[in-house]
């Protein structure tokens, strides 16, 4: 294990505008440097290095980092590949750790059950082109299927011969421990005798993204219906099917390129759509898509496109896997290829530049589309329309976006011919219920959700989750002035890190992510650093904060009028009454939050002795309000009025 200094070491030496200069053309603009994103396609340069930050972010596609996640991404390498060879530019040696009996037993484990699968992918391999029962059985079916010998190379296709043992004969010569091949899904064992798992089947390598080959989907040749068609390696040490997605490893570097993934089914449609030009292309292979696969995706793009069959049965397949990637926040849109088409069949026919405008032509938004296709087989029913309409509620609720959801609310309503304030509350108490099975839903939250829901039918509607946002900015602020002050000395001589941990103490944050970072802040043994943070080797974690930082201005003064979120702007030079404004602030939020909670308590059947002491502290609480307020200059008020009055 690579020690902790030398990755600080790391860090200092690579410069960000250095490592990145390396690929892209930089040209100074202020402070910062410019340049076209390596990323995806831009004519317009969006992509931003801040040396002083040493950081990147694209403000076209969205990728950021440092610059060991600079060559992550790029050299589509692991978070120590990519510190190894940054130690080798800068002729660094670096320093290791000694690992233990268990952890080595354990590295060196994982690596032999590659090991083993790289050993079979390259004898499946041989009996495809060097054996004339591969020759003629397997080599056939890929050259009737239109594959070249160029692209049956690049997917590292091959033939499990039909004999019982073949695979084991193979691996026994070349001394493979047969306690490993069962581990890797490759013999089975039954009453004593040992046999391969794949038999008289061609082979398909599914690799995971760095390219290792981790499981084999295979497919029989065979017309009799008795036999399963595909069977696929079990779950593995190395393997497990909800974390994979067929043709990501071919299909990365042209995803973030065309900055959008085409999803399929099937192993040959990723296939012939590659060969035919459409590189951007994976598939879940026949199974229910996974979060896991979708936040894959995401890594790459936020943009996803289903390919599907175009009869009844396709489309309804296409439905039931997307309300798990708009949960993730990406932008999906479906085409829908003619009936009797698969995209394997439909690119082979019509060709890249057909298949191209095609899409361009019929790729529809997918809420749209769903609320459509639901709504035609249902036209004159009131009661399929109802749940036509329930379950395109169902979708919209999962949009993270209030922005979006709001503008498929619009969109819908006028489809589904219902009043958009109608529809807007009944979204509302779809995202109340989905908050409830996950257990995340506050006080505050669900009171808020329930006043919007008796007040949709009224009014325009509102933000649904404006109390949830306010919370959300004082949480970022502070995060904020931690990663850009944390560092320097503040009053009595100590660091503003030190400050903001006395004076906010015990306190968890209402965002999931925002509340690791900021316990990150606090938990190493030593003082913080912003360093030790953007090194941490989970690229979500990492994005969060520099979005944290890069976004300091996305909202206008505007907000206070509006929504009481004050929104300020100071030099930086003077950091001392920004830090101590927004730890006010912070507390502020808080404080609403508490007196909520204490109305709400009010409101149920309480005993006179508990009612007597809800009332001490919500006027405690209240006092506190306009104690913040004051110092804030703000206007004193309780914004929230009870739902009877308290005696």
């Amino acid at each position: 294990m690579i020690k902790r200094e030398s990755i600080d070491k790391i860090i200092d030496l690579a410069h960000i505008e250095e490592v990145v200069g390396d690929y892209v053309t930089l040209k100074r603009r202020g402070a910062n440097m410019i340049g076209l994103c390596p990323f995806h396609n831009e004519k317009t340069p969006s992509f931003i290095v801040s040396p002083a930050k040493g950081i990147f972010k694209c403000f076209g596609c969205g990728e950021s980092g440092n610059s060991i996640g600079f060559v992550m991404k790029h050299e589509n390498l692991s978070f120590v590949e990519s510190i190894r060879l940054l130690a080798q530019k800068y002729n660094f040696e670096l320093e290791e750790t000694q690992d233990t009996e268990e952890e080595k037993q354990k590295r060196d484990e994982r690596e032999s059950l590659f090991i083993i699968n790289k050993f079979a992918q390259e004898h499946f391999s041989h009996n495809l082109w060097e054996t004339d029962e591969g020759k003629s059985v397997a080599l056939s079916y890929f050259k009737e299927r239109g594959f070249t010998k160029n692209t049956i190379e690049q997917f590292q296709l091959g033939w499990a011969k039909e004999s019982f043992d073949d695979l084991n004969t193979a691996a026994k010569g070349q001394q493979y421990s047969q306690e490993l091949l069962q581990q890797n899904g490759l013999i089975s064992v039954k009453n004593d005798r040992t046999f391969d798992f794949f038999r008289a089947r061609v082979m398909f390598p599914i690799h995971n993204i760095s390219g290792k080959v981790v499981a084999f989907g295979g497919r029989t040749l065979s017309s009799d219906k008795k036999v399963p068609k595909y069977i696929n390696t079990p779950e593995t040490p190395i393997y497990s099917k909800s974390r994979v997605l067929y043709g990501m490893y071919q299909a990365k570097k042209a995803i973030r390129q065309q900055d959008n993934c085409f999803l399929v089914e099937g192993y040959t449609d990723v296939i012939s759509l590659f060969q035919a030009g459409v590189e951007n292309v994976v598939a879940s292979s026949g199974t229910s898509l996974t979060m896991d696969q979708v936040k894959l995706v995401k890594r790459f793009t936020p943009n996803i496109t289903l390919l599907f069959d175009g009869d009844a049965a396709g489309l309804k397949a296409a439905l039931r896997g997307v309300n798990i990637i708009l949960e993730q926040d990406l932008n999906v849109k479906i085409v829908p290829l003619p009936t009797d088409e698969d995209p394997d069949s439909f690119v082979k026919k019509v060709g890249l530049s057909g298949f191209e405008e095609f899409v361009q032509k019929e790729a529809k938004d997918f809420i749209l589309f769903k609320t459509d296709f639901l709504l035609q087989d249902g036209k004159n029913d009131p009661v399929k329309r109802a749940e036509a309409t329930r379950s395109v509620i169902e979708s919209i609720a999962l949009i993270p976006d209030n922005i979006k959801r709001a503008f498929y609310i619009r969109g819908c309503s006028a489809q589904l011919g219902i009043e958009e304030q109608l529809l807007h509350s009944e979204v509302n108490k779809e995202i109340r219920k989905n908050l409830k099975k996950k257990g995340k839903i506050s006080r505050q939250d669900k009171q808020l959700l329930d006043q919007q829901e008796a007040d949709a039918l009224k009014k325009q509607p509102q933000t649904l989750e404006l109390e949830y946002f306010r919370h959300h900015f004082a949480e970022k602020e502070i995060l904020r002035i931690l990663f850009e002050y944390g560092h320097l000395t503040f009053q009595d001589n100590i660091s503003v890190s030190d400050y903001i941990q006395y004076e906010l103490e015990d306190v968890t944050f209402k965002d999931d992510t925002y509340n690791v970072l900021y316990k990150m802040c606090f938990d190493q043994n030593k003082a913080f650093s912003m360093k030790d943070i953007l090194a941490n080797e989970d690229e979500a974690l990492v994005e969060t904060v520099i979005n944290v930082i890069v976004f300091k201005d996305e909202l206008s003064t505007g907000w206070w009028d509006k929504h009481e979120i004050r929104v300020e702007r100071f030099n930086e030079e003077h950091f001392a009454p920004e830090v101590l404004q927004k730890v006010s602030r912070f507390k502020l939020a808080k404080l609403y939050e508490m007196i909520l909670d204490r109305e709400e308590q009010l409101l149920k059947e309480n005993s006179a002795e508990e009612e007597d002491q809800l009332l001490q502290e919500l006027r405690h609480l209240r006092a506190l309000d306009i104690e913040y307020r004051k110092e804030l200059n703000i206007d004193s008020h309780i914004r929230v009025e009870l739902k009877r009055e308290v005696r």
